[in-house]
């Protein structure tokens, strides 16, 4: 592995877990050039803004290095949240069919990528995702009910322009062709239309955003657990999306419009022509192993080394219970300002689940909803602010914990059921959290990872 890498991008250069992910030390590009000698230069998968970097790759010489997040990355997504999985590859990336990828030179070998104990690690960890339904980002949690027993077919969208689309041998025709080919293929069947992410907060639009509800169509808005909604499913038909391989781990048939980096070896369905450099035939156990044991790079999120993917995987679970525990939204009572900006990132994984309020009395204004936690600095609360938390309505009802030591927090909010905590029949007073210790929350609820200085 190079020893120094040059970066030219100023967002790559701000991911914190970068110089662990690959074992090697960051040289930024700055006005006047890269100030040391460089083993290669990195830049972002195939985007177009990765043309200086090649082009000064090239002409001085150096490897390129294309990366990419993994493909279990992260709890959420954005800067809040940097990766603990990464792809290196040193001849393309994984979603561009147009050239070789080291992933699928590694796949289209005599190389068995099963070989030693991966196999079992392999299944293991197969095994793990789908039991606790853990993909790429994982704070969506919301589970699937079909509302019929018709058979059900899920048909994947994606933003329009995504790379893994332009590169994966596809096109806005492809969109159309799997929606007719799926209602052709299942007359009787619902077909349940998954949109973006993007799409659904309108930053981006997605090649099937003109379709409209029908009797037999379904667009799903909801942030659902993918692992949920392929297990409702019977079939599902993707272009690229890797949601298509996340299906293939779950035993489903999946039908394929594009050149994913998943489809060619007799695992899935292809509506493409044959490809020619993907002759060998592999199991999706096999697809798995090569692309999250052999191709992908993980972080250990405790030592800040390189890791496992077994050790991302008992991070994940370690946030996504924390965020169980902890109120679904915060609202902090008498906070100076300087206060507040630096417990806004400590108080909940999402800025926008906090809120300030000056005293008690502004919280009147405040609609509390089940899951709601009030905070406060120091030993005693506020005057007035027990009286104003057990103004909650019995259909807005909490878990009631006036706390003496946050330690206790996560036990404390954790002590009452769901179905306890919504469902009360008497008016509860919302929960109460003092804070002159509220640091002690730092690393149950925080997801950014900060590295030794």
């Amino acid at each position: 592995m190079p020893q120094r890498i040059g970066i030219f991008s100023r967002g790559i250069q701000r991911i914190p877990t970068l110089e662990s992910l690959l074992d090697a030390e960051i040289i930024p590009h700055t006005w006047r050039g890269f100030r040391q000698p460089l083993d290669a230069i990195a830049g972002w998968g195939a985007k177009p803004n990765t043309a200086r970097a090649r082009d000064y790759a090239a002409r001085h010489r150096l490897p390129y290095l294309a990366l990419e997040d993994g493909f279990i990355r992260s709890h959420g997504t954005g800067d809040r949240f940097p990766p603990l999985a990464l792809v290196v590859d040193d001849e393309g990336i994984y979603y561009d069919s147009t050239r070789p990828s080291a992933l699928e030179t590694l796949l289209a070998s005599n190389t068995d990528v099963l070989a030693d104990d991966i196999g079992e690690q392999a299944a293991r960890a197969q095994a793990l995702l789908l039991q606790h339904r853990l993909s790429k980002y994982n704070q969506a949690q919301t589970d699937f009910a079909p509302e019929t027993a018709a058979p059900r077919i899920l048909i994947v969208d994606q933003t329009f322009g995504d790379m893994s689309v332009q590169l994966g041998g596809a096109t806005a025709d492809s969109f159309a062709a799997m929606v007719a080919a799926a209602r052709a293929e299942h007359p009787h069947a619902t077909l349940y239309i998954k949109t973006h992410p993007e799409v659904r907060s309108g930053r981006k639009r997605g090649y099937l955003s003109q379709l409209q509800e029908d009797a037999r169509t379904r667009l799903l808005r909801e942030p659902y657990n993918p692992h949920a909604l392929i297990a409702a499913m019977d079939q599902v038909y993707v272009v690229s999306s890797t949601l298509g391989f996340e299906a293939l781990l779950a035993g489903k048939p999946v039908t394929v419009f594009g050149q994913p980096w998943y489809a060619g070896w007799g695992a899935t369905d292809d509506r493409q022509p044959a490809f020619p450099r993907r002759s060998r035939q592999r199991s999706v156990l096999e697809l798995f192993a090569a692309a999250y044991l052999h191709y992908s790079r993980y972080l250990n999120p405790f030592s800040h080394q390189r890791g496992s993917l077994f050790e991302v995987i008992d991070w994940l679970l370690l946030q996504r219970e924390g965020v169980a525990r902890l109120p679904k939204r915060v609202i902090a009572v008498g906070m100076r300002r300087w206060k507040a900006a630096h417990l806004k990132p400590i108080l909940a994984m999402a800025p926008e689940a906090v809120c300030f309020v000056r005293d008690p009395r502004a919280l009147a204004k405040q609609a509390f909803q089940p899951g709601d936690g009030l905070v406060h600095w120091g030993r005693d609360a506020p005057a007035g602010l027990n009286e104003r938390s057990s103004l909650a309505s019995p259909a807005n009802a909490a878990n009631a914990a006036c706390l003496t030591d946050p330690a206790n927090l996560i036990d404390s909010i954790d002590s009452a059921s769901p179905a306890e905590r919504t469902d009360a029949t008497e008016p509860q007073p919302v929960p109460v959290y003092q804070g002159n210790r509220i640091n002690i929350l730092a690393d149950t609820v925080r997801q950014g990872i900060p590295l030794p200085r």
